[in-house]
C-alpha cells in the first residue's frame, strides 16, 4: 500500500507539471489523473494475484469484477469529458477556456462585468471545446478591447485556420468593441476552437459563435 501511494503521489506530481508546461486546463487534468489512477490500481491487482498464486479460474472471476468496475469508471471519465463541450450557437465567455497559454485574466469593464482575457503576446493561445448541433456556415462576433494597434490573432478549429482578426486601437484597454468575423464552414459534432495570438496588447470578453 505505501508503494502504490508513493507511485500514484510520483505520477500525480507529473501530470501536473506537465499540466502547467501545456497549460491544460483543470478538467482535462482531472480526467487524466482519473484515468492513470485507474491504470495504476489494475496493474497493482494484477501484480497481488500473481504473488497470492491464485488459479487461472479465480483470476479470470476477479478480473471480470475488476474491469467491470473500471468500465463503470471509465464511462463517467467520458461523461466529464463531455461536460467540456459547450454546445454552439452560443455565447462564450473567455474565461472558460480549457487550455490556454500564459494569458492572465482581468476584471473588465465591459457590460455585464466579470472577468476578461488579457497580455497576449505573440503565439499564446486559449483554447475551448465545442459541440456543433449541425453542419453549417459560421461566425463568430468577438468583444475586444486594445489601447494600440494590434495585429490580433488566428482562430483555429481542429487546427485548420478559418479566421484571422486584427484590432484598431479601440480608445482604451476596457474600451470594448464587437467585431464579426468572417463565415466558414464547420461539420457537426465536437470540435478544439483555438485562438492564437499573432500579435500582442488585445484584450478578449467574450465571443458568440453563431449559425448562418
Amino acid at each position: 500500500m505505501a508503494c502504490f501511494y508513493l507511485a500514484a503521489k510520483l505520477l500525480n506530481k507529473i501530470i501536473h507539471d506537465v499540466s502547467v508546461r501545456r497549460a491544460l486546463g483543470d478538467l482535462r487534468v482531472l480526467y487524466i489523473t482519473h484515468l492513470m489512477n485507474i491504470g495504476m490500481v489494475f496493474f497493482c491487482i494484477v501484480v497481488i494475484c500473481l504473488i497470492l498464486g491464485l488459479g487461472y479460474s479465480e483470476i479470470s472471476v476477479f478480473l471480470s469484477s475488476i474491469f467491470a468496475v473500471v468500465g463503470i469508471a471509465l464511462f463517467a471519465q467520458w461523461s466529464i469529458t463531455q461536460l467540456l463541450f459547450v454546445n454552439v450557437p452560443a455565447k462564450i465567455e473567455a474565461e472558460k477556456f480549457t487550455a490556454m497559454s500564459r494569458i492572465q485574466t482581468e476584471t473588465t469593464s465591459d457590460t455585464g462585468g466579470g472577468t476578461n482575457l488579457g497580455h497576449f503576446e505573440t503565439g499564446d493561445f486559449i483554447e475551448f471545446k465545442i459541440k456543433a448541433a449541425t453542419a453549417g456556415n459560421y461566425t463568430i462576433d468577438y468583444r475586444l478591447a486594445s489601447q494600440t494597434v494590434s495585429t490580433g490573432f488566428d482562430v483555429l478549429i481542429d487546427d485548420a485556420v478559418v479566421d484571422t482578426m486584427d484590432l484598431a486601437a479601440t480608445g482604451g484597454w476596457q474600451t470594448y468593441i464587437t467585431k464579426t468575423g468572417k463565415s466558414f464552414a464547420m461539420t457537426a459534432g465536437n470540435h478544439t476552437l483555438r485562438f492564437r495570438s499573432i500579435g500582442k496588447e488585445w484584450n478578449l470578453n467574450r465571443f458568440e459563435i453563431k449559425k448562418q
